[in-house]
This record gives structure tokens, C-alpha cells and sequence, in this order.
């Protein structure tokens, strides 16, 4: 499958009509073509089963370089499979993605995608972690989403243990920052964090409540055990 193939069949699958709405919905200044979720993961999933992950990478990045909002789903897409080796340029490739990101689905497909990077290679979090320490909106909203790998994880080793400790640290730092999307990471984090250690999250809570915004709080409140 090639670039130009995938885009014929998104403009096939698209509905105008929509693109409107959902361009100023989103915020986004990419090109917004209105074609719908299911295309999209029908078009993933195509070209994870026909291609390698040396073609996948190239016609991934290929899809972003058009700047169409589907399209750029699409690249994710095609980087979204836990068992993906080598995957040191698929990776690459997301990094070079997150300063481009300028709306939340493109920022959810991929932290999606990013999660089953940074599980495979934990190593990646000092790099999370440098754009959760970045005022830049959607870095750091992706990187709160990529931590979320750890924190609702039920059966953690040891090691992972310790990489959920420095999302949580990630997150405390992000506590201030009331932007929503940012605060909708922070409670996502959070509201994993309580299902699977409560005393931690309710620390948190405990520590730091009086920065956090109501939303989130009364969210937090909500997601703890009785």
C-alpha cells in the first residue's frame, strides 16, 4: 500500500459535509477530510498486515508529511502493535510527530500507539519526561497519556513500580496547569492510579488537593474506594 492509495481510499470514505464541523471542533489547522473512525482502523489495520515495519515507518511518515488530519491518524494507526520489532525507528518517528500534534484525537491515536513503544522500551520515559516538563500543550498532554501505560497497569513488577513513581511525579508537576486538555490527562492518570493503588492516589489527594482543579479533583473523590 502506498501514500497515494491510502489517501484515495480516505477521500473514498470521506463525508465533506462533516469536515467543517470537525475542523473547528478540533481546533486543528490540518486539512480535515470527515472520514470516519472506522475507515481509519479499517486503513490501520490493512497496513499492518501488509507491510513490514521498515515500510510501515516510511509510508507512516509519509501520511504525516500530507498534514491531513486523517491521514496523520492513520500514520499512528500503522504504528500501533505491541510486538513490533525493530522499533527504534517507528519510535523515532513518534517523536518527531509530538511537536507537530495540534488536536486531541491525533493526540489520543498516538498516545496509543506510544504506549506500547514505551512499554517495550521503558528507557524512552526520559524522554516522556522531558515533554511533560514542557509548557507546550499537547507534549505534555501526550506524555501524562503515555505514563498511563504504568498506572493502570493490575500486576506490576518491581521495575515497573518505579517507572509508575515517576509518572506520578509527572503528574503532581502538571497539577497546576489548568489548561483542560492537560487537566483531563492529569484526572485520566489519576482515576487509573486509584483503581489499582488507592492509598497512593489518595495521598495525592491528601498533598496536593488544593492545587488541583475541582474537576479533578471531585473526579479523583469519585474514582477512590469508600
Amino acid at each position: 500500500m502506498t501514500r497515494d492509495q491510502v489517501l484515495h481510499s480516505l477521500r473514498a470514505a470521506a463525508a465533506p459535509a462533516r469536515a467543517e464541523g470537525l475542523s473547528k471542533h478540533h481546533r486543528t489547522a490540518s486539512m480535515v477530510m470527515g472520514t470516519g473512525n472506522a475507515a481509519l482502523a479499517d486503513l490501520g489495520a490493512q497496513i499492518r498486515a501488509d507491510l513490514d515495519v521498515a515500510a510501515r515507518v516510511a509510508l507512516a511518515r509519509e501520511l504525516w508529511a500530507t498534514q491531513i488530519h486523517e491521514a496523520r491518524i492513520v500514520a499512528t494507526q500503522a504504528l500501533k502493535q505491541a510486538r513490533l520489532r525493530p522499533d527504534d525507528d517507528a519510535w523515532a518517528a513518534m517523536v518527531d510527530w509530538v511537536a507537530e500534534v495540534d488536536c486531541a484525537p491525533v493526540a489520543d491515536h498516538l498516545i496509543r500507539a506510544g504506549q506500547k513503544r514505551v512499554l517495550a522500551g521503558p528507557a524512552r520515559l526520559d524522554t516522556v519526561a522531558e515533554w511533560a516538563a514542557d509548557d507546550a500543550l499537547w507534549p505534555r498532554v501526550i506524555a501524562l497519556g503515555l505514563g498511563q501505560a504504568w498506572t493502570g497497569m493490575k500486576f506490576p513488577k518491581d521495575a515497573d513500580l518505579t517507572h509508575r513513581a515517576r509518572v506520578v511525579e509527572m503528574t503532581i508537576a502538571a497539577l497546576p496547569d489548568h489548561r483542560r486538555p492537560v487537566q483531563g490527562a492529569v484526572t485520566d492518570v489519576l482515576c487509573d492510579l486509584a483503581k489499582v493503588d488507592p492509598d497512593t492516589a489518595r495521598d495525592i489527594l491528601n498533598t496536593h488537593g488544593d492545587v488541583m482543579a475541582g474537576a479533578v479533583r471531585k473526579s479523583l473523590l469519585r474514582a477512590l474506594p469508600a
